[in-house]
């Protein structure tokens, strides 16, 4: 079997997986991308491309009676089989034999956050996958000239169409064109000086990182719950692949360090910009997660030159593929045979909510956004954008931003708020709900769980 058959087969088993077992639940942040599909006159600038790329993609699994939501998810799966493909096909380069890079691609694909992912509405895979295309591309630049180098380019932009802090990758996608063209310290002071102009121009754009500069105590306990977050996340979503990365990057540190400067030109980036600004999360952590990981094939092509470790490496590495794999599958069927409780509350909600009424709700805004035709207001964006005009969380209070949204209303006699909402509030914005739950106040029941409060202005 040819290189290239071997690759087209390995794609096609993991798509045909990963398709057959989609959850069944869209989480907040993918109703939110297909709500963007239906209205592409307004941009986002975090993910310009990607409801464009929702909207083509139903067009064409339209034409089988496809959904958009399966469409958008179809992209994430394939998106997963590419990097796959590309993560095999890099671990080949640093010198391990097929099946030994096999196991290191399947020990990223095959991991709990990339394949929740690749069955998610989410863009994070699309861009992971053309940065590592991008990558290879850049590789070809050896083979073929300059044309690869425009490629590279090409495609790095497209992923930055895709989710913009695919930017932050450029100093490991062009580290090879650019080493051309410098030699020995310069090379390496020109991608560092790269790197940290990226770095720094993403978080002076942000409010929120200029307003935690100005208070040093806030900033340190920023790190701190970042790199807590950062800690949990793959320790609980790629254990494995987190642990054979640490143990890579600890050999190489050891015995080569020189080895250790193309794992860290990819993740050096991502982890400045998540320590500091903890967002967009699930990108960063990609970047951090496959950009360390790049020390796997290279620690592991070292050991192998010796006919033992060989064995021994490649038996280890097998396990915790089977293992990481047996583990993935069964949380995998798990979400696919879960129904979408969000969905059917927000369907309950439509038959419970009096006429003429508005609704403020929490995470279940999206829901009744995409499913139903109750009038809404997501009490995310409304307390987000609020304390964007006010400059910092800090000088806003919650409550009475519901408050002035409730006497702003003029379409409808009453406004209610849902229960998940003021939980919301007092979860994530440390706020005291209770004058909007006053002596009195009017409740309609929707589920054991669920209430709608009337809020009195």
């Amino acid at each position: 079997m040819t290189k290239t058959a071997q690759y087209a087969l390995g794609f096609v088993l993991y798509v045909a997986v990963v398709a057959a077992l989609l959850p069944q639940a869209l989480h907040w942040d993918g109703l939110g991308y297909l709500q963007a599909s239906r209205n592409l006159g307004e941009l986002d600038p975090q993910h310009p491309l990607y409801p464009a790329s929702i909207r083509v993609a139903h067009s064409v699994v339209g034409l089988f009676g496809g959904s958009v939501e399966l469409a958008a998810r179809l992209l994430s799966v394939l998106a997963g089989g590419f990097v796959l493909v590309f993560t095999w096909r890099g671990a080949e380069r640093s010198g391990l034999a097929s099946w030994q890079a096999l196991a290191v691609g399947l020990l990223f694909a095959s991991s709990a956050l990339c394949v929740r992912q690749a069955g998610m509405v989410e863009a994070n895979l699309l861009m992971l996958a053309c940065i590592l295309g991008a990558n290879e591309a850049a590789r070809r630049y050896e083979e073929n000239g300059g044309s690869a180098w425009i490629g590279a380019l090409v495609v790095l932009l497209i992923a930055a169409g895709w989710q913009v802090v695919a930017l932050l990758a450029a100093p490991w996608v062009f580290r090879e064109p650019l080493g051309r063209r410098l030699a020995g310290r310069s090379r390496t002071l020109a991608l560092a000086a790269f790197s940290i102009v990226l770095v720094v121009g993403g978080l002076a754009s942000d409010v929120r990182t200029r307003t935690f500069l100005s208070s040093p105590g806030q900033l340190f306990a920023l790190f701190g719950d970042n790199l807590s977050f950062l800690a949990t996340t793959l320790g609980e979503g790629a254990a494995f692949a987190s642990v054979s990365t640490l143990l890579a990057l600890l050999w190489l540190s050891v015995r080569g360090p020189q080895a250790l400067l193309r794992p860290l030109l990819f993740a050096a980036p991502y982890l400045i910009v998540f320590t500091i600004r903890g967002r967009p999360a699930v990108a960063l952590l990609f970047g951090i997660l496959f950009g360390l990981g790049q020390a796997v094939p290279i620690a592991l092509a070292r050991v192998s030159q010796r006919a033992t470790w060989r064995q021994l490496t490649g038996a280890a590495l097998v396990l915790l593929v089977s293992v990481q794999t047996a583990r993935t599958g069964l949380g995998t069927f798990r979400a696919a045979a879960t129904p979408d409780e969000n969905k059917s509350a927000a369907y309950a909600i439509e038959a419970a909510l009096p006429p003429d009424s508005w609704l403020i709700a929490g995470p279940i805004a999206q829901h009744l956004n995409w499913f139903t035709d109750v009038p809404v207001c997501e009490l995310r964006y409304a307390l987000h954008g609020s304390a964007r005009a006010a400059e910092g969380r800090a000088n806003i209070d919650p409550v009475q931003v519901v408050l002035e949204r409730a006497r702003d209303n003029e379409d409808y006699d009453e406004v209610y708020i849902t229960s998940e909402g003021l939980e919301y509030m007092r979860r994530y914005w440390d706020a005291d709900t209770t004058p909007l739950e006053p002596q009195g106040h009017v409740r309609v029941k929707v589920t054991d769980e669920l209430d709608l409060i009337r809020i009195v202005p």
